[in-house]
């Protein structure tokens, strides 16, 4: 997520390619931070409300589904760990 994250560029570059900029709007939850923090700082633009209202929905959805993701993933990473035991060397004596 970090990649597309509007950190160097606009997400006004965006503007011709409407599919990408709504799922990098909605998706990553902060984009709007990034974009809004550029509009105060900067000067480029009034700040938009709607985009931070967006990236507060989606923290609060993925804080919600962490639960259940860290579950499963857990399940996942025991399950190999007990197929691959660790291997000695010599950093690990």
């Amino acid at each position: 997520m970090m990649y597309v994250t509007p950190v160097i560029y606009p997400v006004k570059m965006l503007d011709n390619y409407p599919m990408v900029k709504g799922l990098m709007l909605w998706l990553n939850p902060i984009s709007g931070v990034i974009t809004n923090a550029r509009a105060g700082l900067l000067g480029q633009g009034a700040v938009d409300f709607g985009v931070l209202g967006i990236s507060l929905l989606m923290s609060v959805v993925y804080f919600c589904c962490r639960p259940v993701l860290l579950q499963e993933y857990g399940k996942v990473f025991r399950r190999y760990s007990l197929n691959h035991p660790r291997q000695s060397n010599i950093f690990n004596v």
